[in-house]
């Protein structure tokens, strides 16, 4: 019990980062650009809310029939390589950075085999944190009055 814990809690820390730059780069859950501005306001919030449901819909089917477990997990993780890949790919696209491995691939396999990486690695590169302070408690990852680099 305490490993799941344990897990669940480093992938929801992922996750909240994942929405919060979703949210300051104006994308929307699947990662993809988002021309709808009331859209814009509420990715971080639909990203939080999938990961509270899958959370909560893993622990129910998991207690009841620990066989099907997997198949909630393998869903989620579908949803999560794709955005996170769409992510990538669009700010990569944003900032003219090129690939420099895996030609055509490497938003995928960069995004299915380190995602934690990727996302420190956009959170980074989207955010002035030598500059100014970072807020785990908004919905793009910076203080409200912090300008946006994007």
């Amino acid at each position: 019990l305490f490993n799941l814990f344990y897990v669940q809690r480093i992938y929801f820390g992922i996750l909240v980062a994942l929405g919060q730059i979703m949210q300051r780069m104006g994308f929307d859950w699947f990662g993809l650009i988002e021309h709808d501005p009331g859209a814009k306001k509420v990715t971080f919030w639909v990203v939080l809310y999938l990961t509270f449901a899958y959370i909560a819909l893993r622990s129910v089917i998991s207690a009841n029939n620990p066989d099907k477990a997997s198949f909630v997990d393998w869903i989620f993780t579908i949803w999560f390589v794709f955005a996170l890949m769409n992510v990538r790919k669009n700010v990569r696209a944003k900032y003219s950075i090129p690939e420099h491995t895996c030609s055509g691939c490497e938003d995928f396999m960069c995004s299915l085999c380190c995602s934690s990486c990727v996302i420190a690695q956009i959170a980074r590169h989207t955010g002035e944190y030598e500059t100014y302070q970072g807020s785990c408690c908004s919905t793009t990852g910076m203080a409200a009055h912090n300008p946006s680099i994007v």
